[in-house]
C-alpha cells in the first residue's frame, strides 16, 4: 500500500509533473535518423533537413531543442553493449541513458512510484475530477475565457494540485489530461504511462516520414487510451530497427492539427 507522505528526492520535492518538460517546446519526438555518425555535426545537418521536411512552419533552435534525458544513439545501444561507442556529443550536452529497456524502465517505474505517492498526499480527500477540456493556460487567465474552463480549473482536485505546485499553472501540462486519468487509476496504470512516456515521448517520425503520435491535438489533450497506443507503437517500431539507424529525441510543440 502507497503511504500518503510527502516523498521527497534528492534536495526538492518530487514534481506532478513527471514527464518531458523543457523550455525548447513542450513535446518530445523521437527522429530516426539513417546512418551511424562520426561527428556530431553531421548528425545535426541529417537531423535538421529531417525536421525541416515534416515541421516546416516550426521555428526552434535544433541544439537548443535537443533532448538532454535522451541519449542520440544508434539503434545497437538500446542493446547496452559496451563494446559499442555512443556518438561524442558537445560538452554542454549531458544526456541520459532513458532509452535502454531494463534500466530506464525500471527507474521510471520508481519515479513513478514517488511521483503517486506525492500526489495521493496532495489530493487526500478531494473527489475524482475530470481531465482538462482543452483549457486556455496560463490559469490565471481562464475567466476571460469559455466558462467550460474556469469550471475545470475550480476542481477541488484541481485547485488542491495547482496550490500544492503552482508550477503547474504556467503552461499547458498534460498532467491534467491522459496523466491525471492515469494516475486516478492507480500505480500500475500510471507507472505504465510514465515510464513509457519517459522513454518514447510524444510522437515518433520514422524512416520513411510518418509521424507516429497519440491524436491529432497536443497531447497533453489526447485520451489516456491513445497515449498508450502511441507508446505500444513506438516500442514496437524502435525494437525492430537495425543497428545503422539513430535515434535523436527533440523538444518542439506538437501542432495542433484543428489550430
Amino acid at each position: 500500500m502507497l503511504g500518503i507522505e510527502t516523498v521527497r528526492e534528492h534536495d526538492g520535492p518530487v514534481s506532478m509533473e513527471a514527464v518531458h518538460c523543457d523550455t525548447a517546446g513542450s513535446h518530445t519526438v523521437l527522429v530516426c535518423v539513417p546512418g551511424i555518425f562520426e561527428t556530431f555535426e553531421g548528425l545535426l545537418g541529417e537531423l535538421h533537413a529531417r525536421m525541416l521536411l515534416q515541421f516546416a512552419a516550426c521555428d526552434y533552435d535544433l541544439v537548443q531543442a535537443l533532448c538532454n534525458q535522451h541519449l542520440i544513439v544508434s539503434a545497437a545501444d538500446l542493446t547496452d553493449d559496451p563494446a559499442h561507442e555512443a556518438i561524442l556529443l558537445p560538452a554542454n550536452i549531458a544526456p541520459i541513458r532513458s532509452l535502454l529497456p531494463e534500466a530506464a524502465r525500471s527507474h521510471h517505474h520508481r519515479h513513478a512510484t514517488r511521483v503517486l505517492r506525492r500526489w495521493l498526499a496532495v489530493t487526500a480527500g478531494t473527489p475524482e475530477a475530470k481531465p482538462t477540456p482543452r483549457p486556455v493556460f496560463p490559469l490565471d487567465d481562464v475567466n476571460t475565457h469559455r466558462a467550460a474552463t474556469a469550471a475545470w480549473a475550480r476542481q477541488p482536485r484541481i485547485n488542491a494540485m495547482i496550490n500544492a505546485e503552482p508550477g503547474l499553472r504556467d503552461k499547458s501540462l498534460e498532467v491534467f489530461g491522459p496523466g491525471l486519468v492515469a494516475l486516478q487509476r492507480g500505480h500500475g496504470t500510471y507507472s505504465r504511462y510514465v515510464a513509457g512516456t519517459m522513454q518514447y515521448g510524444h510522437a515518433l517520425l520514422t524512416l520513411d516520414m510518418r509521424l507516429l503520435r497519440s491524436g491529432p491535438h497536443t497531447p497533453a489533450t489526447d485520451t489516456l487510451a491513445g497515449r498508450m497506443a502511441y507508446l505500444d507503437d513506438a516500442a514496437a517500431y524502435i525494437g525492430q530497427l537495425p543497428d545503422d539507424v539513430t535515434l535523436a529525441a527533440v523538444h518542439l510543440d506538437l501542432p495542433d492539427n484543428d489550430a
